[in-house]
């Protein structure tokens, strides 16, 4: 059985991204809950396999969240965000959370933005 008991293990260890994956998560829904609000999220995965980590439903949006540990990230990474359509929604601004340096636009309709910004 591995263990991720220190912090390279759990920098370079075969779960670094599903534990980035959480703690990201953990954060958003944090935040959320701290402001009392009832958040209503979803992650979504089509009949292509298409997957975007997390969808945000608010007053009649869906706005994606991809959720990836990179620092150099590229549009390449949200290309799921285009398959998104639900009946009754608009499709909101995307974001890609990971670890730039700096917040940076990756198509017309979605930016990457650092953890550290959350």
């Amino acid at each position: 059985m591995s263990e991720w008991n220190t912090p390279e293990a759990l920098a370079t260890g075969a779960m670094n991204g599903p534990l980035f994956e959480t703690f990201v998560f953990s954060e958003i829904l944090t935040s959320y809950l701290h402001n009392g609000k009832h958040p209503s999220f979803y992650f979504y995965r089509d009949n292509h396999q298409r997957e975007i980590d997390l969808l945000i439903a608010e007053n009649g949006m869906l706005y994606p969240i991809e959720i990836k540990r990179t620092g150099s990230p590229t549009a390449e990474m949200i290309r799921a965000f285009e398959s998104i359509s639900f009946p009754n929604m608009e499709k909101g601004y995307g974001t890609l959370i990971c670890l730039t340096d700096r917040p940076r636009p990756l198509t017309r309709h979605a930016h990457a933005i650092s953890l550290w910004n959350l």
